[in-house]
């Protein structure tokens, strides 16, 4: 008889036949369910959502590798079906402009994707996705992405038995889109942010907020301590307004639409850090 390896945490107790269409026996069908309950379980803490680079322009593509790998022990085949297999795609874009506060846009796509042949011990399923980034309204936006997908299946053969796994979620991913221009700032981010602070005409305001997308976590506090420190010595209200919106990018708060307001909260945040026991 075709009994399969088991797994640690697997349900094992139970028998069942090597198909599992056709089964009439509620031990069979009970056992069937708790197994396919606990492959999916067992698959989505294999799956990954990986974009080509952290970073990407506007107008261009984004490329993403979306990723299951099978731990084994066994085989594993995917059934599609009657459309074959469907890769749902969320793609959450949370727009950050020049000047103001953030909004958010939600974007869906279905692609149809290939099954991958039967997958061995360690074997893994890897679905490029190329995704266009036409992103509306001003292109100096910056733009911050989260996506998700999950697989529409028709079941799915594990170790020869047939199982009704019908969806499988993908850990998700994300990656930045940047205006046209941005690689030029990525070798010394903090440097480029004090330039531009400092610097005249549109390209400086632009500049601001690209700066400080690509300013890394071990740098952003002394970001936003430039930032701020800055205020009262910028050449002109619309400066301020840049640098204020990247306060808000940076630290993911909003402290008011004024210098005053941001110095307070710049004040209260480096005593609150010092305050803090190490």
């Amino acid at each position: 008889m075709g009994c399969s390896a088991s797994m640690e945490g697997e349900p094992a107790a139970l028998p069942y036949r090597d198909s599992f269409q056709g089964s009439d026996t509620p031990s069979n069908l009970e056992f069937a369910i708790l197994r396919t309950r606990w492959l999916k379980e067992h698959l989505e803490g294999n799956t990954s959502i990986r974009a080509e680079r952290e970073n990407f322009t506007t107008g261009k593509e984004a490329n993403l590798m979306i990723a299951l790998r099978f731990p084994g022990p066994g085989s594993l085949t995917f059934l599609g079906g009657s459309d074959g297999i469907l890769m749902e795609m969320g793609f959450l874009f949370r727009r950050w402009p020049l000047f103001g506060g953030w909004e958010e846009m939600k974007i869906r796509r279905v692609v149809k994707v290939e099954a991958p042949s039967a997958l061995a011990d360690g074997g893994t399923w890897e679905m490029p996705i190329r995704f266009p980034l036409d992103l509306p309204a001003d292109p100096s936006s910056v733009w911050e992405a989260k996506v998700q997908a999950r697989a529409r299946l028709g079941g799915v053969l594990f170790n020869g038995q047939e199982l009704p796994l019908q969806s499988l979620e993908f850990a998700g991913g994300e990656f930045q889109v940047l205006p046209e221009g941005w690689e030029a700032l990525a070798e010394d981010p903090l440097g480029n942010l004090e330039f531009a602070l400092s610097g005249a005409g549109a390209q400086g305001d632009q500049w601001v907020l690209c700066s400080c997308a690509l300013v890394g976590d071990e740098e952003k506090e002394v970001a936003l301590g430039l930032l701020v420190g800055s205020l009262d010595k910028l050449p002109d209200s619309l400066r301020v307004a840049s640098a204020i919106s990247a306060l808000r990018f940076l630290s993911k708060e909003d402290a008011g639409a004024g210098p005053q307001a941001w110095k307070e909260w710049w004040e209260h945040r480096t005593m609150s850090s010092s305050a803090t026991p190490r």
